[in-house]
């Protein structure tokens, strides 16, 4: 790989509305860069594309140069886009599912100087959102019957 042992790794630090338009949406995204590699390394590009709880939400491609040094990390704010459907299906989807956490997976490409093709990432985690509890489970991954509210 151009001298590198390992690709660089990408994972989601942040997200945040940039601009709100009744079809397009923009947000501001934060991407931590790790270089596990005993060089420095300068990224030309990336392409990327976040995709929630199994469905594509935003994709994006920056073209502003980051380094990072050996053995060490940097940040990249960079834009995606996703469009008015896209929000409204994940909004859809949030009601109808017994899983309370929000699954995301940010996949693409990164371009570093000396290597002449784009190098692969993915990166996944789970969310969990505030106030949501799981539903327990006995040893047979059956859901317990929840407890239910008595007026005294």
């Amino acid at each position: 790989m151009g001298g590198l042992s390992e690709a660089p790794r990408v994972s989601l630090v942040s997200i945040a509305p940039a601009s709100v338009r009744l079809l397009e949406q923009r947000f501001r995204v934060t991407l931590r860069i790790q270089n596990p590699n005993n060089r420095d390394i300068t990224i030309r590009g990336l392409d990327y594309e976040i995709v929630v709880n199994e469905k594509v939400f935003a994709r994006g491609v920056s073209g502003k140069p980051v380094s990072v040094s050996a053995w060490s990390e940097n940040t990249a704010e960079v834009e995606v886009v996703t469009s008015l459907d896209r929000v409204i299906d994940q909004l859809r989807g949030l009601g109808t599912r017994t899983n309370p956490d929000i699954d995301y997976v940010i996949s693409g490409h990164v371009s570093v100087d000396g290597i002449p093709f784009p190098v692969p990432f993915e990166y996944q985690d789970s969310l969990a959102l505030p106030g949501f509890k799981k539903p327990e489970r006995n040893e047979d991954g059956e859901q317990l019957p929840q407890p239910k509210a008595i007026a005294i």
